[in-house]
């Protein structure tokens, strides 16, 4: 298994619906990327940061590889809103 983090502070004036779209595109990706076994999204617990995501994957190809699950050309994950649309 492998544990992926992200930590992150959002630059000042970001707007809420985009924080909250950028949080909710994180636990997208936890709920859509079929090699993520478990994640987690929320405050960062370390301190540097605001914000942290971490999931587990079944192999570090998981991690470096694009999806499986996408055909050509698709949009991965990561540059979804939390409705699936690009951005």
């Amino acid at each position: 298994m492998i544990y992926h983090g992200n930590r992150f502070t959002l630059r000042d004036g970001v707007a809420p619906q985009d924080h909250e779209a950028a949080l909710a595109s994180l636990r997208n990706q936890g709920r859509e990327i079929p090699s993520v076994k478990a994640f987690v999204v929320g405050p960062d617990f370390g301190g540097d940061f605001e914000w942290g995501a971490a999931r587990l994957c079944n192999s570090v190809v998981a991690v470096v590889a694009p999806p499986d699950h996408l055909g050509a050309g698709a949009e991965p994950p990561d540059r979804r809103t939390a409705t699936g649309a690009t951005s």
